[in-house]
């Protein structure tokens, strides 16, 4: 899976990303080894404030991935509320 640097994709690319659930996202956050991952999370991340569902859907999903790995340990939460500016529960 790959978020492109772009602020909008095919419908296909769309709907496939769409289509993923927040653990699918948190696989591929732990997994992707490209070093472009932080670009791609934040491109992601801007889709919460898109008033398209299918782009909210993909960006919320990408919250949600990004607190769940946030709660693995309080390293995990200061680099997520740091590098994506997300606010979490404290461990």
């Amino acid at each position: 899976m790959k978020i492109r640097n772009e602020n909008t994709w095919s419908g296909s690319e769309a709907e496939f990303l769409a289509s993923c659930d927040p653990d699918d996202f948190y696989d591929w956050i732990l997994n992707e080894d490209d070093g472009h991952i932080v670009s791609y999370i934040r491109q992601g991340l801007r889709f919460q404030n898109s008033s398209d569902p299918v782009y909210l859907k993909i960006g919320r999903n990408i919250e949600k991935a990004l607190i769940q790995i946030a709660s693995r340990s309080k390293f995990d939460r200061i680099r997520v509320e740091k590098l994506f500016d997300i606010v979490t529960p404290a461990s």
